[in-house]
């Protein structure tokens, strides 16, 4: 009896400390309809039920794709995999404009890139500017330019 008494009595205090310790749904459990029913909870189970809500019907990849259910929705939706491809494609081109700072072939990487137009001569200077990080020589492969290039942004 003793020791049933002493496992529940160390039981209860580990969820209570734990309790006291765990934060709220909204901080542990990322975003989606769980928590956004029960954001405020501290509770364990509060967050096992958000949790479960939160993965329930892919309401959360919902909502970080719509920016919804308390989700930030990405500002930039760029496949560096498609960059990638087209930097391979276009190495040469990309480095003799990148080192003029203007061009057909720099425009459509920005345009991959969904760099703002406002924002484009920021990006086509910067690129003249890092060129040799970018294009460190003729050896250089696609995806150590391309990594180069999205660090510049």
């Amino acid at each position: 009896m003793k020791k049933t008494l002493c496992i529940l009595a160390a039981a209860t205090s580990i969820l209570a400390g734990s309790q006291a310790l765990a934060g709220q749904v909204k901080d542990n459990c990322g975003c989606g309809f769980g928590t956004m029913a029960l954001g405020e909870e501290t509770g364990l189970l509060s967050h096992i039920a958000a949790t479960f809500l939160n993965g329930l019907s892919g309401n959360q990849t919902f909502g970080i794709s719509s920016g919804t259910l308390g989700c930030e929705q990405a500002d930039k939706l760029v496949s560096v995999q498609e960059v990638e491809v087209f930097v391979a494609d276009n190495m040469d081109h990309l480095a003799t404009e990148a080192a003029v700072g203007e061009g057909a072939y720099l425009s459509a990487l920005a345009d991959l890139l969904k760099i703002e137009t406002a924002e484009r001569e920021a990006f086509y200077t910067n690129l003249q500017l890092n060129f040799d990080q970018v294009f460190p020589g003729p050896d250089a492969q696609a995806s150590d330019v391309t990594r180069s290039i999205v660090k510049l942004i």
